[in-house]
């Protein structure tokens, strides 16, 4: 596998604000524990457009075909909360080969519809993700 790790801060429903630099963190140590080729990680600027395929990283994933097969986020949230949106971007992915894959196990609706994406067209799934309740120290 040889994967592209993508991060924008993410505000959660409470106001806390997952921030690049901790999606980073468990996109590496799931590239690690997963024995990926890691070969950078694109970071979305803030003031992006909603649109996810109007993002200018997006736009770079999107031209990664045959050069990658994979997308590693920490949580498909950096993409969008509405599976709807995402789902747009996955069509999108598929079409030229690449995937995304979240380093965390989330059991929201939208997280749950991504893995189910993938398991309606029988690809393969890594199953050493993350847990949410392990606390990693850095350069772990």
């Amino acid at each position: 596998m040889k994967a592209i790790g993508y991060v924008k801060d993410i505000c959660t429903s409470t106001g806390e604000v997952i921030t690049k630099e901790e999606q980073k963190e468990k996109i590496i140590q799931y590239a690690k524990l997963n024995n990926v080729n890691l070969i950078g990680i694109l970071e979305e600027d803030d003031s992006i457009p909603e649109a996810i395929l109007d993002r200018a990283e997006v736009k770079k994933i999107l031209q990664m075909a045959g050069e990658i097969d994979t997308v590693i986020v920490e949580r498909v949230w950096c993409f969008s909360r509405k599976y709807g949106e995402v789902v747009t971007c996955l069509d999108e992915l598929y079409k030229i080969g690449i995937k995304i894959v979240s380093a965390l196990t989330m059991w929201d609706c939208t997280s749950q519809k991504v893995r189910h994406y993938y398991y309606k067209r029988k690809d393969e799934q890594i199953e050493l993700n993350l847990p949410m309740n392990k606390v990693y120290k850095k350069g772990a």
